[in-house]
């Protein structure tokens, strides 16, 4: 091997670490292994077979679990899956928000969505303030402003909150989203999630896409390591001096690196570091995760009594408050209505996270428990600005979703951008939409944008 070979440990196999690798494995000049506790690719990125009719038939079909798709704006993602041969299935949004009084969705004009048009358009007064000044607001949370705006609670617990609660996770803490976050989701056409309408909030068809078999996706990126991606090892502890980085194995198996990226939780990277800086315990310290049940499932009767349901309809998201507390929010998805490959499907297949009623355990498939970093003003104000004085510092980076906020595209993107940072320039470069996600990201994450133009 040549002595000028680098070798690099990424510790994580899923998005952001097999994104990383995959970047750094175009390049001879690099040697990758990936060290993954699980066992399988892909992290929360994970596809699951569901049997049809009880399972008496032994037919199933496959869903993918925790990550099923996203919007149009995600690039890179799309990218890196049509290397592999894969595409993304677009798909026509349809949202239920809300039941009784409080009801409301990106379809028909509802009594309460009547009601709420005068916020709306304030609404769009403030995002576009925000967006205009930017820098001011990234430490202000959203609640502040609607506060200071006289919005109403309706608009504030039924409308807004549910909304961001569904695409970014974060649940009971999106008032502590910071406004400049907020007005990205809803304004920047690159990195947006939502379809903003002056008069509906939430556009008739924002355009979204379903993704393929993520197993198959990530054991695919995963094989063209050649058999570098180690599954069911995880790693004890990450041991760093002026000229390598020693990683042992829980089977107390030791190797030398020149480089290691944690593409794993906060916590994780915080628990294997030996001797962690000052600066690496405060900042990887302070990344919080929710951590919530999460039911996949076959219970139509719940969706019915929950959400005034009918499983036939279009709607893939449903969304609403508890009736005893407005800051509770339970959400399910209607995957038959999402992932095309189920619509001839014998069985209609929903997930539920943090279900305020039961649900029937004989139509459960499978209960989890998932997490996801929190997206609250102290990760943006606080997190966030610090990655940059630790990657690359005692020859150690860290990507990972958590490191901005929990979306697959960021988490695709900040494994690109830790391989751009180690000699393995951004692979898409010709693609501005994309461009404009990674460069975003590394201001943010790095303090500049790319480091090989």
């Amino acid at each position: 091997m040549p002595k000028d070979k680098l070798r690099i440990c990424v510790i994580g196999a899923g998005a952001a670490g097999l994104s990383s690798a995959w970047s750094l494995n175009r390049f001879d000049r690099f040697e990758v292994h990936v060290y993954e506790a699980a066992g399988h690719a892909g992290g929360v990125a994970t596809t699951l077979a569901i049997p049809l009719n009880g399972g008496a038939s032994g037919a199933s079909v496959w869903i993918n679990d925790q990550v099923q798709g996203g919007a149009d704006s995600y690039r890179n993602t799309l990218h890196l899956f049509a290397r592999f041969g894969f595409a993304f299935t677009p798909v026509t949004l349809r949202v239920s928000i809300g039941s009784g009084d409080a009801a409301w969705n990106n379809v028909t004009r509802t009594p309460f969505l009547e009601r709420m048009r005068p916020e709306i358009k304030r609404f769009e007064r403030i995002l576009r303030a925000i967006d205009r000044a930017k820098a001011p607001f990234a430490f202000v949370p959203i609640d502040t402003l609607l506060t200071w705006g006289r919005f109403s609670p309706e608009f504030r617990s039924h409308m807004l909150y549910p909304l961001m609660s569904l695409f970014l996770g974060s649940g009971v803490k999106s008032a502590e989203v910071p406004a400049t976050l907020v007005a990205q989701l809803f304004l920047d056409k690159d990195v947006r999630l939502f379809d903003f309408d002056s008069d509906t909030f939430l556009s008739s068809s924002p355009p979204m896409v379903a993704f393929p078999n993520l197993t198959d996706v990530y054991t695919k990126i995963a094989a063209e390591l050649g058999g570098r991606v180690y599954l069911r090892r995880p790693v004890r502890a990450v041991t760093r001096s002026k000229d390598r980085v020693l990683v042992t194995d829980a089977q107390g198996n030791t190797d030398a690196f020149d480089q290691v990226i944690f593409a794993c939780e906060a916590e994780s990277a915080l628990r294997l570091l030996a001797s962690p800086s000052p600066l690496e315990r405060l900042v990887l310290g302070s990344v919080d995760y929710d951590e919530v049940p999460f039911l996949t499932h076959a219970d139509a009767d719940f969706m019915r009594r929950s959400y005034g349901a009918d499983p036939e309809d279009a709607v893939q998201y449903y969304v609403r408050n508890s009736p005893r507390d407005p800051a509770m929010i339970d959400m399910s998805f209607n995957l038959k209505r999402y992932q095309v490959h189920l619509a001839d499907s014998a069985v209609d297949v929903f997930q539920t996270i943090s279900p305020i009623e039961r649900i029937d355990d004989k139509r459960v498939f499978l209960k989890r428990v998932t997490r996801h970093n929190s997206h609250t003003r102290k990760h943006l104000a606080l997190t966030v600005p610090l990655w940059r004085f630790l990657q690359g510092r005692r020859r150690t980076w860290f990507c990972g979703a958590y490191t901005l906020f929990n979306v697959h595209e960021m988490a695709i993107v900040s494994g690109l951008a830790a391989a751009d940072r180690l000699g393995a320039a951004y692979p898409f470069g010709d693609d501005a939409r994309a461009r404009k996600q990674f460069d975003m990201y590394s201001g943010l994450v790095y303090g500049k944008s790319r480091a090989i133009s």
